[in-house]
């Protein structure tokens, strides 16, 4: 491994084909950075401040009526539910939802 400006770079030979691997971006070049604590007002702020609401689609019923015909229990609180919304309106990206969620379900276990 060698570190080039911070990031990490992994090479690879195989078979005469060099591969090269690097971590793309860094948390400063974020759009959102993630809060490691007070993810669930982070969240309820950053709605508010795009005035974003949940609302419920077709493909989140089929999804709904999949879990449930899977027999499993899975039911999202308001906060789940607006970090969904933040994702589909493009105010959050797909890593940004998943650390904050993340965040958000180790501060509700405490």
């Amino acid at each position: 491994m060698v570190a080039v400006r911070g990031r990490i770079s992994r090479k690879l030979g195989y078979d005469g084909i060099n591969l090269s691997f690097e971590r793309s971006g860094n948390a400063a070049s974020r759009k959102n950075p993630v809060p490691l604590t007070g993810a669930a007002s982070a969240i309820l702020s950053l709605a508010k401040k795009h005035g974003v609401a949940y609302t419920r689609t077709a493909g989140d019923a089929w999804a709904q009526d999949i879990t449930r015909l899977a027999d499993d229990d899975v039911t999202l609180d308001e906060i789940g539910l607006l970090l969904i919304e933040l994702q589909r309106t493009g105010h959050l990206s797909r890593p940004e939802a998943l650390r904050l969620q993340a965040n958000y379900l180790r501060e509700a276990k405490l």
